[in-house]
């Protein structure tokens, strides 16, 4: 339960920064301020929200479980935190507030309460290989179940996704920060010199890369995992 309840903290907290911040942020563009400088400033506050959550659910988890591996096991929860923290403010961009509070509780469940649950299959099902939260509880297993550190292919899909997801938002981010004052006209671009279907090809070619990269290290990691069982068997 820590994961789910810190996953849904953190896409809480970007969901709510995305929407509440957006008036304000598109006024501190048209002031002159620069909207990576902007984008940066949201997202330490989401890191903070998700650190502070990751924190508070450590520290109830902590009275009733004794990971082998503490900071391992704290990593993971936090790269889950982060993760969902961007995750949030892609849905806080597209759902709005109502859709995406819905989006951000049911995510986080269906991902790390269903799919990536060890109580219900020895291994995630193969679809289970595209979600968001594959590698960020692949690591949390390793760290709180083991005492060495043997999720070397998770902790390379959860950096593919923080990578992934922070390429998304920031080109989202940057459409939804656009002056109020300065409504589109049919056919101009969102963004000061990139088209929109750039701008749509970006999105879907970082959404398709981050599964056919997640597929290939889930399938490798499975058969390396597979041959060193068969080694110890013989």
């Amino acid at each position: 339960m820590t994961p789910i309840a810190i996953a849904s903290l953190s896409a809480l907290a970007g969901l709510f920064v995305a929407v509440d911040a957006r008036t304000g942020d598109q006024r501190l563009v048209l002031a002159g301020m620069r909207s990576g400088v902007v984008l940066a400033a949201r997202l330490a506050v989401i890191g903070l929200a998700g650190a502070l959550a990751t924190a508070v659910s450590l520290g109830a988890a902590g009275t009733v479980f004794d990971a082998r591996q503490w900071g391992v096991y704290a990593a993971a929860n936090l790269l889950i935190a982060v993760t969902y923290g961007l995750l949030g403010v892609l849905l806080g961009l597209v759902f709005g507030r109502v859709g995406g509070v819905f989006v951000a509780f049911l995510v986080p469940f269906l991902d790390l309460g269903i799919a990536q649950s060890p109580m219900l299959r020895s291994d995630p099902a193969a679809w289970a290989t595209f979600l968001p939260g594959y590698g960020g509880m692949r690591i949390l297993l390793d760290g709180g179940l083991t005492a060495t550190f043997d999720a070397t292919a998770g902790l390379l899909l959860a950096v593919l996704w923080l990578v992934g997801l922070a390429a998304v938002a920031t080109v989202l981010f940057h459409g939804a920060t656009r002056p109020a004052a300065c409504p589109l006209r049919r056919g101009e671009p969102s963004m000061p010199g990139i088209p929109l279907s750039l701008q749509l090809l970006i999105v879907a070619s970082v959404i398709v890369g981050i599964v056919v990269v997640s597929a290939v290290l889930a399938r490798a990691s499975r058969t390396s995992g597979r041959d060193g069982a068969g080694d110890q068997q013989g």
